[in-house]
Order: structure tokens, then C-alpha cells, then sequence
């Protein structure tokens, strides 16, 4: 079973290979906080230990299928 939700990134570029997000569950003045989420580079994730790499995943699938739509963030 798939499921999912919406969620809406509110990112700060922090430098080239690192991006601090905070996610809500709409664009509103009411939209709640659901978590925070760093995005990191491949460079950076493939310098991690390899039991730290288990807490990872990779956005390539979600930026790949317009799920993920990052307006003024460099890629």
C-alpha cells in the first residue's frame, strides 16, 4: 500500500551541498508544521559512514516526477 501526503518545503540554501527545510501541510496562515528535513548533495551523502546513510534518502525520484516543485533553488 502507497501512501502519501502533501507537503510543502520551506527551504534556506545553506551553502552549495546543504539545504535546511521546514515542511507544513499547506500554504496557509493555518498550515501546520509536519517536520524539518535536510537535504544534502550526493557529494556530502556519499561522504557519510555507511550506518549514517540508512537515515537518507534520495530526492532524485521526487524531482524526477514533478512531485517536487523547488521554485528559486538552484539545482
Amino acid at each position: 500500500m502507497n501512501s502519501g501526503f502533501e507537503a510543502h518545503h520551506f527551504c534556506d540554501q545553506v551553502n552549495e551541498d546543504f539545504l535546511q527545510c521546514a515542511l507544513y501541510d499547506g500554504n496557509t496562515d493555518d498550515a501546520k508544521l509536519n517536520g524539518i528535513e535536510y537535504i544534502i548533495s550526493e557529494k556530502l551523502f556519499e561522504q557519510l559512514p555507511e550506518e549514517e546513510k540508512q537515515y537518507w534518502h534520495p530526492h532524485n525520484g521526487e524531482i524526477l516526477s514533478v512531485q517536487l516543485v523547488a521554485p528559486n533553488l538552484p539545482v
